[in-house]
């Protein structure tokens, strides 16, 4: 009874798990010696399967960094590379950041042993914190004999799913609320803030940035902001958001545990009148 329940097993598990089998070959084989090349064949694609599943978390967690470094992406005006942030132009975040994730999963890919992985076969699906990659086409193993020949296929479809434990849409859509765009119940925008500043002729506009910047700091959730002058009316701003990623700097060549800031500037020439927003901040402003 036992021998023909897992004759039957091994029947069964050899039509499910191979896509087609080739022409037999000529060759002598030893019974089960087709059902361990398949066993082995599964292995390698567990393997494969553990591989991508690691290196999109890894590729997500350096894409979330890269992103930060530029706001978002640069989509609309930038300044010395960095993003402008504006009413008229905001960043398409959600695009650029699968687009990242698309171009540091080859980058990842290209290190597995023995293998070429499938490259440009993933459509990205970001749902908060999550980030789902849907492989497009199946990737085929060869099932190989003893000896070497291909005696079939195995087909394993490599999607994932990962959590990364940070939402970027929230992050963005915090910040381009509380940076450009609220008015409301006293959570004032930093550009509200500062126009609000200004227009009592009290301050110059690095110090009506400062108040602002504090009162963006005291309305959030945890973020903090630090900024300095860059070149004229232009402003950078570099925003931790209180979310720890693993990721690679080229400033310091290493790959750790980092804080992920947002870094974006704002042109106030462009908001305020212009003899205003030229006032240059002092030379030894080193905090915000």
């Amino acid at each position: 009874m036992y021998p023909l329940l897992l004759g039957l097993f091994l029947a069964i598990s050899t039509y499910a798990f191979t896509k087609y089998v080739e022409k037999p070959l000529v060759e002598q084989e030893y019974i089960g010696d087709y059902q361990l090349n398949l066993i082995d064949t599964a292995y390698d694609a567990e393997a494969i399967l553990f591989y991508i599943d690691q290196s999109a978390k890894y590729a997500a967690d350096q894409s979330l960094y890269d992103l930060g470094k530029q706001g978002g992406g640069i989509d609309c005006r930038t300044y010395n590379g960095t993003s402008l942030w504006s009413h008229l132009c905001f960043p398409d975040y959600i695009e650029n950041y699968k687009d990242r994730i698309g171009r540091n999963l080859i980058s990842y890919f290209d290190f597995y042993p023995d293998r070429d992985l499938p490259k440009h076969n993933y459509e990205f699906v970001i749902d908060k914190s999550k980030v789902r990659g849907i492989a497009l086409k199946p990737l085929i193993l060869s099932i190989k004999s003893n000896k070497g020949n291909v005696i079939g296929k195995y087909a394993i479809k490599p999607s994932f799913s990962i959590d990364t434990g940070v939402d970027i849409g929230d992050i963005f859509s915090d910040l381009k609320f509380y940076v450009l765009d609220s008015e409301i119940n006293g959570r004032e925008s930093i550009l509200a803030k500062t126009s609000a500043c200004l227009s009592q002729k009290a301050d110059p506009l690095w110090v009506c940035i400062k108040k602002a910047s504090e009162h963006f700091e005291a309305v959030t959730d945890g973020y903090s902001v630090d900024f300095k002058q860059i070149g004229g009316s232009i402003y950078g701003f570099d925003i931790s958001v209180n979310k720890k990623i693993m990721a690679h700097s080229s400033e310091d060549f290493e790959t750790r545990i980092r804080d992920m800031v947002i870094s974006f500037a704002i042109d106030f020439s462009q908001i305020f009148p212009v003899e205003v927003a030229q006032e240059s901040q002092p030379a030894d402003i080193t905090e915000a």
